[in-house]
C-alpha cells in the first residue's frame, strides 16, 4: 500500500513535534531507580518516525485491528522488552474495515485508543489471528503494509546471518535458512538443501503471497537454483487454506521431487525435498557432530529411530566399528543405506526395519551391547492434552535404549514435541526410565536445534527440540 505523501508528511512532523515535547522524567526514574526495571528503553527517533507512518497508513484507511484494553503492551516494542509476535483471537477487541479483509492481508494493530504500534498478516480462520511482520522502527525504513518489502529486508537479514555462522560452506550447505518466529516472518519456514531451498508454508498470509516469497528468496540466495514449495495438511487446515500431505509416514511413497545431494560436516547424504517434513533434520546437526567426536575407534553404535541415517553416519565417520540404525519406514532405511555407500560405510553400517523400542528389547535379551545409544522419535507429544500419554511412551522408549547401553556407556536421547521442551519433561522420563531400567543415568551434555534454527525472545513457543545425553551406568 502506498501512503499519500501529504499525509505521511503531516504525520510524520507531528510526530517529530511531540518527540520534542517529551515529558519530563521523575526523580526516581532519573536516578534509575526500581520503578524502571524491566521497562524497555524510550523509543528511538525511527521507532518516532514509524509511528507516524503508521498513523499515517491508519489515517488514508488502512485495516486496522484494534486490541483489548492493555493487551498492546504485550506485543509492542515500545512497552515490551520481549514482545509477542502473534495477536491471538481473544487479544482482539475488533476490526476496522471495510469489506472485512481476506485471510494473509496485510493490516494495521492498534491500541485501545486506536494509535498504530506495529502492522501484520491477517487471518480470521486462523487461532493465529495476526502475525507480527513490522513494528515502528521497522515502518521508518519500509512502507507499512508493504509485504514485498518487508520479504526483502527480513531474507536479507536472515541470509546475513546464516553467513554469519558460516553457511552455506564447503562443508555444509544443509540448514535451515528462514526459521519463521525467529526470523521474524512468522509463519515462513526455508531450509537450503544444498541449491534447492524448501518452503513450508505455514500460514496463509505465506500461501497468498507465494510469488513474492519465491521472488524474494531468489533475489536474497544467488546460490539457489531452485524452490520447492510444500504444506502440511493439518498446517493448512488450521490456517483455512488447501493443503496437501508433504511428509512420507511410514511406508508411504516419497514426494515426488527428485533427490539432490547435500553435505553436512563433509559427509554427503541424499535427501529428497519435501519427503518427510522439508526432507532433512538439519536442526540435530550441531549434536550429530558432537556424537562424532564422542566414537572411540571400534565403537559399537545404535541409531534408534535413524530415518537417513544421520546419526548413523556422523557415528561411522567418528571412527565406529559398527553401526546399526533401526526405523520402520522402509523408504526411510533405503535412503540410509544409500548415504551409507555415498561415504563408503556400506561395510560399517547396517540398517534394520523395526520398531525402535521392540528392537532394543529384543537386543537386550540377545545379549547385544552397544557403547553408544541414540533415540530421536518422532512427535509424540502434538500438544499439551497429549503430554501425559507421550511421557510414558518416552519412559517406556529410554528405559528400552538404556537397557542395550554397555556400562559406563552413553545415551543421546531426543524429543521434538514443543509441549515436551518448553514443559522440560524429558529428563523427568529419563529419570523414570532409568529406575525402571535399574540404572544411574547421569545428564552429561543438554542442547536443543542448531543455531541457525532462531528463535525470538518473546515467543517460548519457538523451542521444541531437546537433546540430552548421558552417561548409563548400574545403580
Amino acid at each position: 500500500m502506498r501512503l499519500p505523501a501529504r499525509t505521511a508528511r503531516a504525520a510524520v512532523a507531528a510526530a517529530s513535534a511531540a518527540a520534542g515535547a517529551a515529558p519530563t522524567a521523575s526523580r526516581k526514574s532519573a536516578r534509575g531507580g526500581g520503578g524502571d526495571r524491566g521497562r524497555p528503553p524510550p523509543p528511538s527517533d525511527a521507532a518516532k518516525a514509524g509511528a507516524a507512518v503508521l498513523a499515517a497508513a491508519a489515517a488514508a484507511g488502512a485495516p486496522l485491528v484494534v486490541l483489548k484494553g492493555g493487551k498492546s503492551k504485550l506485543f509492542d516494542t515500545a512497552r515490551s522488552l520481549t514482545p509477542h509476535p502473534i495477536i491471538y483471537p481473544d487479544a482482539i477487541d475488533c476490526v476496522v474495515a471495510s469489506p472485512p479483509p481476506p485471510p494473509g492481508a496485510a493490516v494495521l494493530l492498534a491500541d485501545g485508543d486506536r494509535t498504530p504500534f506495529a502492522w501484520g498478516a491477517y487471518n480470521p480462520d486462523s487461532l493465529y489471528r495476526v502475525r507480527v511482520l513490522g513494528d515502528t522502527a521497522f515502518s521508518a525504513r519500509l512502507a507499512p503494509l508493504d509485504v514485498r518489502a518487508a520479504l526483502a529486508a527480513r531474507l536479507a537479514d536472515a541470509v546475513a546471518l546464516r553467513a554469519a555462522l558460516g553457511l552455506p560452506s564447503a562443508e555444509t550447505d544443509v540448514f535451515r535458512l528462514v526459521n519463521s518466529e525467529g526470523d521474524r516472518l512468522s509463519g515462513l519456514v526455508v531450509d537450503a538443501l544444498g541449491t534447492t531451498l524448501v518452503v513450508a508454508a505455514c500460514a496463509a498470509w505465506v500461501e497468498t503471497h507465494r510469488a513474492d516469497v519465491e521472488a524474494a528468496l531468489l533475489a536474497a540466495t544467488p546460490w539457489a537454483t531452485a524452490i520447492v514449495w510444500t504444506r502440511s495438511a493439518a498446517v493448512a487446515a488450521e490456517e483455512g487454506f488447501e493443503g496437501e500431505a508433504g511428509e512420507a509416514v511410514g511406508d508411504a511413497a516419497p514426494a515426488p521431487h527428485p533427490p539432490v545431494l547435500i553435505k553436512e560436516g563433509g559427509l554427503l547424504y541424499e535427501a529428497v525435498p519435501a519427503s518427510q517434513k522439508t526432507g532433512f533434520y538439519a536442526d540435530q546437526r550441531a549434536s550429530r557432530a558432537f556424537l562424532r567426536s564422542l566414537v572411540r575407534p571400534g565403537a559399537a553404535v545404535l541409531d534408534l529411530c535413524c530415518y537417513s541415517g544421520g546419526f548413523a553416519l556422523a557415528a561411522a565417520a567418528g571412527g565406529a566399528g559398527a553401526v546399526v540404525g533401526v526405523d520402520t519406514s522402509a523408504p526411510a532405511l533405503a535412503l540410509a543405506e544409500r548415504n551409507a555407500a555415498l561415504n563408503g560405510f556400506a561395510s560399517v553400517a547396517s540398517f534394520i526395519k523395526a520398531d525402535a523400542g521392540a528392537y532394543a528389547k529384543e537386543a537386550a535379551a540377545r545379549g547385544e551391547s552397544f557403547e553408544i545409544v541414540v533415540l530421536d522419535p518422532p512427535k509424540l507429544a502434538p500438544n499439551a492434552r497429549a503430554l501425559p500419554a507421550a511421557l510414558r511412551k518416552y519412559a517406556s522408549l529410554n528405559a528400552a535404549a538404556m537397557s542395550t547401553v554397555k556400562p559406563g556407556g552413553l545415551l543421546m536421547t531426543c524429543s521434538c514435541s514443543g509441549a515436551v521442551t518448553r514443559g522440560e519433561a524429558l529428563p523427568g522420563a529419563v529419570a523414570a526410565a532409568a529406575a525402571a531400567a535399574h540404572v544411574r543415568a547421569t545428564l552429561v551434555r543438554a542442547a536443543g536445534a542448531a543455531p541457525d534454527h532462531t528463535l525470538d525472545p518473546g515467543y517460548p513457543e519457538g523451542r521444541y527440540l531437546t537433546n540430552l545425553t548421558y552417561r548409563i551406568t548400574p545403580e
